[in-house]
């Protein structure tokens, strides 16, 4: 029914928004350890 496309419709629009925050946090939590690291002994 119509409840059944808007929801597929949210997906559709909110998967690839899910995905490039995903894919940025994780660069940031790359980023974050790499200046940590040379703080180590």
């Amino acid at each position: 029914g119509v409840k059944l496309e808007i929801f597929r419709m949210i997906i559709y629009l909110t998967f690839p928004v899910a995905m490039f925050w995903v894919s940025n946090q994780a660069e940031w939590f790359e980023d974050d350890v790499i200046q940590r690291k040379p703080t180590l002994p």
